[in-house]
């Protein structure tokens, strides 16, 4: 799905080398963010570039890819220019160079005219494909278990190499919820819909230490999580307060001006925290703490199974979604985690309560 991060360990575990794009990555992560509210991107180089596209399943080199991307590009303008009735520039709708149009959307230090139409383009280009590929499942023959297998496969491969490279990452887990699990998490909760279930698979890493963790969810970005895919408002956060990592680094202090959401809003969400981590899941304990966050996996179909070989749709492409939790802890939180009213039996127990009080006696705020 995509080529391996070129970072060597020595790199990796300095926070002070992550970039101005890194750490709007990492926030957008934190804050259970839209890629669509930002007004610029921050990539300076070709690589870049094609690890971010690598991530979305698109492969740089493969002409069809490029060609499909372009595609996306004619679309998307389409849809600006019937919408809002306003002629884009022609050296834009021109444009085969998709690398151009990314850097464009970068190229933020003074106002630019192309910079915002480059931006308003790569945002109706990443709706279309997420669109497109969720349609692309429905004209496919993928069962649901084939789906998961493949993720689990994908994911822990990529967990394995990270770990064998010599990355601090101490263990980690996943895979498929159990069917037992998901009836009890519904009856549990008012919203009880099917679509309301984001963890179906869900994978866990635990790193050394809480200074880890930042680096961490930046390697992940670049090896498999598609930042530009995460599920707006599914975060939590309440493991480490960012703007005060950034402001104890000598180096990543400048870059917090740079930041296109005002710094204010991470001391709102600190605190609202509570209770938008009791409204995500309200049988999680005052001391449980973790970075935990949902975003749709895209899944090249071309390296999905044999028989998908040189499959192409010629209206949806080759690349379909899966939705992924994935849950970043350092191993001292996550050895407390386990500790009195935060352990997973205490939750697991809180919860069948509930589901015991709703099947009984119906509703009952808490």
């Amino acid at each position: 799905m995509s080529q391996e991060v070129s970072y060597s360990l020595h790199e990796y575990v300095k926070l002070s080398n992550l970039t101005l794009s890194d750490l709007e990555s990492i926030r957008l992560i934190l804050r259970g963010g839209s890629i669509i509210d930002w007004k610029r991107l921050n990539f300076k180089t070709a690589e870049e570039i094609n690890r971010f596209l690598r991530t979305n399943g698109y492969d740089p080199t493969d002409k069809e890819d490029i060609r499909r991307l372009i595609l996306l590009k004619n679309r998307a303008l389409q849809y600006l220019e019937g919408t809002f009735k306003y002629e884009f520039p022609k050296n834009l709708r021109t444009m085969n160079d998709i690398h151009r149009l990314f850097l464009n959307a970068s190229n933020w230090r003074e106002y630019n005219r192309l910079q915002v139409f480059s931006c308003m383009v790569l945002k109706v280009m990443n709706i279309i494909n997420h669109i497109d590929g969720r349609a692309l499942l429905g004209y496919i023959d993928v069962t649901p278990n084939d789906l998961t297998n493949y993720v689990t496969d994908t994911i822990y491969s990529r967990l394995k190499k990270m770990q064998e490279s010599g990355l601090p990452i101490v263990a980690y887990s996943g895979g498929e919820k159990s069917k037992s699990s998901m009836v009890t998490k519904l009856l549990s909760k008012q919203e009880s819909i099917a679509s309301q279930i984001f963890d179906r698979v869900r994978f866990r890493v635990i790193t050394e230490k809480q200074e880890d963790v930042l680096p961490m969810l930046s390697y992940l970005k670049d090896e498999f999580i598609a930042v530009n895919y995460v599920i707006p408002g599914q975060s939590v956060n309440n493991l480490l307060n960012y703007i005060d990592t950034l402001k104890k680094n000598v180096r990543l202090k400048p870059h917090i001006k740079d930041l296109q959401t005002d710094i204010g809003i991470e001391d709102e969400i600190r605190i609202k925290d509570f209770q938008e981590r009791r409204k995500l899941n309200v049988f999680s304990a005052d001391t449980y703490h973790v970075i935990n966050f949902v975003f749709d996996m895209p899944l090249r179909m071309t390296e999905f199974s044999p028989k998908f070989k040189d499959f192409r749709h010629d209206e949806f492409g080759n690349i379909i979604f899966s939705l992924i939790e994935i849950q970043v802890v350092d191993q001292m939180t996550d050895t407390k985690n386990q500790e009195g009213e935060a352990s997973h039996e205490r939750y697991k127990q809180r919860q069948i309560d509930r589901v015991w009080y709703r099947l009984v006696r119906g509703l009952k705020e808490i």
